[in-house]
């Protein structure tokens, strides 16, 4: 499992990194579509997140938190959460996290 995980984490990575520089051109919803479909789309993340440990959830929770820095506009440095709690703002990530 521990495979997969890092070979999905490393292809949502790539696709990321890619969507990052071509960013400000987009918009923030064409940017947050793209995201949705490149990235969401294959992270089955409501699945994948029970029951893993958190050793092998790692990945995943960073390749949320670089999707939402790069929906939101957000630096580097600065925390994913309180951005992403913020009224009005909708991640499909913040929902499943909230069932666990």
């Amino acid at each position: 499992m521990r495979e997969h995980v890092s070979r999905v984490a490393q292809i949502c990575f790539f696709h990321l990194h890619r969507l990052r520089s071509v960013r400000r051109q987009l918009g923030r919803e064409v940017t947050a579509r793209l995201v949705s479909a490149v990235v969401f789309s294959r992270l089955d993340h409501c699945n994948a997140i029970t029951g893993l440990p958190t050793t092998t959830f790692a990945p995943l929770q960073k390749v949320l938190n670089m999707a939402a820095r790069i929906m939101l506009d957000l630096r580097p440095g600065n925390h994913v959460t309180p951005a992403v709690r913020r009224p009005g703002i909708t991640l499909a990530a913040s929902d499943c996290q909230d069932q666990v």
